[in-house]
């Protein structure tokens, strides 16, 4: 069985990574200007301060832009079973887009503009918390 690749934490990820271990989508913020980044930076592009923390958000957004794999490019991966890519621009601060995966979607046309909610997926073998979106209720119902 080949396994799904794993987050490997670094100095400059370990505060999303430790937050989606207790399932919390927490994006990096400027302790000066206020500014969020995602992916976590060294330096605040906006005010150049040193002094960034992991910050709580909502967890929930928009589909900005998506793309649909259908080739097993990564091991681990299942070949033949689409596996849809979305850009989710946060609801905090305009800009601010997360790329994962939707979950709990068997469709391959995905709606620019859909609501979505951050979803955690625990890998196997204590091999991390992944954070990933689903469509809110309101747009299945």
């Amino acid at each position: 069985m080949i396994r799904r690749p794993q987050p490997v934490p670094t100095e400059l990820t370990r505060g999303f990574w430790d937050a989606a271990a207790r399932r919390v989508l927490s994006i990096q913020r400027c302790r000066n200007c206020g500014q969020r980044f995602h992916p976590p930076v060294p330096v605040c592009s906006r005010c150049h301060c040193e002094k960034l923390r992991f910050d709580p958000v909502s967890g929930l957004g928009t589909i900005y832009a998506y793309t649909v794999m259908t080739e097993a490019l990564v091991p681990g991966f299942a070949a033949g079973i689409p596996l849809v890519v979305a850009a989710v621009e946060l609801d905090e601060q305009e800009g601010l887009v997360v790329v994962s995966n939707l979950v709990d979607f068997g469709g391959t046309e995905v709606p620019i503009g859909a609501r979505v909610e951050v979803a955690f997926e625990e890998l196997p073998d204590g091999g991390g918390t992944l954070p990933q979106f689903r469509f809110r209720d309101e747009l299945i119902a």
